[in-house]
């Protein structure tokens, strides 16, 4: 993980995650943190949570004790199981790739196929993300900048609290993501992305670089006041002291300021959902749609937001209808 020792040339070493939760539990992580821990080092298991880890451990503990009994009760989501299968599936190849196992288990094992619910990811429509950040405007929300440059590029909140200055160039409304910040156990770490489409340029808005300019403008004035004690890491978004925030409290922070407004709730990454959907429905490719995002494959994109489809399909039914039959003409069968 970034921040620890590097690899030497030459030298082979095992993913650290290869012997799934049981081992990283036996590492002293908290299931939070072991949690934490999937989501860094795979693209895939986005899904997987602290109750998810705790499911698998119980119902592994129960197998253990009878392993006639299969509690159903509690059985996991099948998107979930889809999840820790690509997961395992994933690490597994990589104990063998590293020699640990002669064959990967998880080859014979056959994931639930899953299809994507409407509701599956939550948004909000474009009317309401403009509320929620005339209130943060207007409040002199010490974290608004963050909110309009994470609700106007899409990125995700590691990638946004890891950004420095030495990374953007407003005069060209450009910024490039390098490093991403993450808690794990509660330690805050800077870490590179986790796969190369992680790494991407990302275009800014002139409205966003108005709001970037003014929040650098304050931020000089912050340090000024500061002082001596202003730890200085060039991070675009920061705490008084010039230290990184701490991810779990912006997302906490997030949800208090919507609570004052009769807004759905919404996570932190809901943002990052609301703006790959509104890029959808308004026409924009999902080729530029997956790069602005940083998948690692576009199938990601796709099947993230399956939700848009249907009013996709629905401008593409009408738009190659009008230009087969003309825009306001009727096909009539000739007698």
């Amino acid at each position: 993980m970034a921040g620890g020792s590097r690899r030497e040339p030459g030298r082979a070493t095992p993913p650290r995650s290869s012997h799934g939760p049981q081992a990283l539990r036996a590492e002293g992580l908290s299931l939070q943190g072991a949690a934490d821990r999937l989501q860094v080092e795979f693209d895939e298991a986005s899904h997987i949570t602290k109750d998810t880890l705790a499911s698998l451990l119980r119902r592994q503990a129960a197998y253990r004790a009878d392993p006639t009994i299969v509690d159903d009760s509690r059985a996991l989501d099948p998107s979930t199981v889809k999840a820790v299968h690509v997961v395992l599936h994933k690490a597994f190849a990589a104990a063998v790739k590293w020699e640990r196992l002669a064959r990967n288990p998880v080859d014979h094992a056959d994931p639930p196929r899953v299809a994507v619910e409407a509701d599956h990811v939550q948004t909000w429509t474009p009317a309401q993300l403009r509320t929620f950040l005339g209130l943060t405007a207007s409040s002199a929300d010490r974290n608004h900048p963050l909110w309009v440059l994470l609700a106007t590029t899409g990125m995700r909140r590691g990638e946004t609290l890891g950004v420095r200055w030495q990374d953007v160039d407003l005069d060209a409304g450009r910024l490039r993501v390098v490093q991403t910040v993450v808690s794990i156990n509660r330690k805050i770490s800077v870490i590179a992305p986790k796969t190369a489409r992680g790494r991407r340029p990302i275009a800014l808005d002139p409205s966003t670089v108005a709001v970037l300019r003014e929040h650098r403008r304050r931020m000089l004035e912050e340090r000024m006041l500061v002082g001596a004690d202003h730890s200085d890491e060039g991070l675009v978004f920061h705490r008084p002291d010039g230290s990184a925030l701490r991810p779990e409290t912006v997302s906490a922070t997030f949800l208090r300021r919507q609570a004052k407004l009769d807004l759905p709730r919404l996570t932190l990454k809901g943002l990052r959902h609301t703006w790959a959907t509104i890029a959808l429905e308004q026409g924009i490719h999902p080729k530029v749609v997956q790069e602005r995002l940083g998948h690692s494959t576009i199938g990601i994109t796709l099947d993230i937001y399956s939700h848009a489809s249907p009013m996709l399909h629905d401008e593409a039914a009408n738009q190659i209808a009008n230009l087969i039959l003309g825009r306001g003409h009727e096909l009539v069968e000739a007698t």
